[in-house]
């Protein structure tokens, strides 16, 4: 991808340090991102009111236990009634999560754009806000795709579009646009605002909607594999380990039209105004190695 390059890392950001679970997970595999990571601000309130709608569609699932935390994340940037959602774009490629035999049948590479919201608790708001919650991601290819993110609900969209200007994405008569700064190269980073950023480690990723199903996995030849023996149920968390790091810190990207359909599922409104441009937005590459366990609250 001509429009990505820097060096070796992690999914989207959201997996800082390279966790590993407490609790006994399965290894599914390896895959490759190249995209970028940008926080938007958002309302409190309207994140606990996307938590409560978990917990009143199945309250015995662990990710309607996510609770925002006590005290308000990056207090220098945010105020004190802000929270953050992610907006990942960027290029996933699978590596060993799926045979070679199997590649021809499906797409194990695309464009993808996804939305998160990080830096949640689990039951006690005081806990360190350690969780994620994947609300949805969007791919447009031609053959069945197969997500290396496995928690992330993905969307087969009608178009999406990644350029040097920006990501669109197209689904019936629904759209979102973002659109990425003129200037991408490294800013200096160095700074108490960055060490914070980092210092907050989302370490579990549970799924908005956790159903999943992999039409290759009913082979007789592949049911063994780990994708397909990986732990799959409203409890089931994903982790990510990787080696090496090196991320970026570069100049804010900003919302641009967004339809009422993907308001709603992502909480951004892409009104003109400061909730449109990124409070932070990082550019990552690289390898990380994928994890499921089964509970992680």
């Amino acid at each position: 991808m001509d429009y990505i390059k820097i060096g070796l890392v992690c999914l989207l950001s959201l997996c800082l340090a390279g966790a590993v679970p407490k609790g006994e997970g399965s290894n599914v595999g390896s895959a490759m991102w190249e995209g970028y990571a940008a926080y938007f601000p958002v309302q409190r309130y309207d994140v606990a009111k996307k938590l409560q709608q978990l917990q009143d569609a199945d309250p015995g699932c662990a990710a309607a236990k996510l609770t925002l935390p006590r005290d308000s994340i990056l207090p220098d940037i945010l105020g004190p009634e802000e929270h953050v959602v992610v907006v990942g774009v960027g290029h996933y490629r699978d590596i060993d999560v799926i045979p070679e035999s199997l590649k021809a049948e499906f797409s194990t590479e695309a464009d993808s754009v996804q939305f998160y919201i990080p830096y949640l608790t689990g039951e006690d708001p005081t806990d360190s806000p350690k969780h994620s919650l994947a609300l949805a991601g969007y791919v447009s290819t031609t053959r069945p795709h197969i997500h290396p993110d496995l928690i992330v609900p993905v969307h087969q969209a009608d178009s999406v579009e990644v350029t040097a200007h920006g990501a669109t994405v197209v689904e019936g008569g629904e759209s979102f646009t973002v659109t990425f700064p003129s200037e991408r190269d490294c800013i200096e980073s160095g700074d108490a605002l960055w060490d914070e950023f980092n210092r907050l480690l989302v370490e579990y990723t549970l799924s908005y909607n956790h159903a999943r199903g992999y039409p290759f996995c009913d082979k007789n030849a592949t049911a063994h594999l780990p994708i397909c023996s990986a732990p799959n149920s409203c409890n089931s968390c994903q982790y990510w380990t990787h080696g090496q790091l090196d991320r970026c810190k570069i100049r804010p990207m900003v919302l641009g039209n967004i339809s009422k359909e993907f308001r709603e599922v992502t909480l951004l409104n892409g009104d003109p105004g400061p909730s449109s441009n990124a409070v932070i937005t990082v550019f990552d590459e690289g390898e990380f190695g994928i994890g499921v366990t089964p509970s992680c609250i």
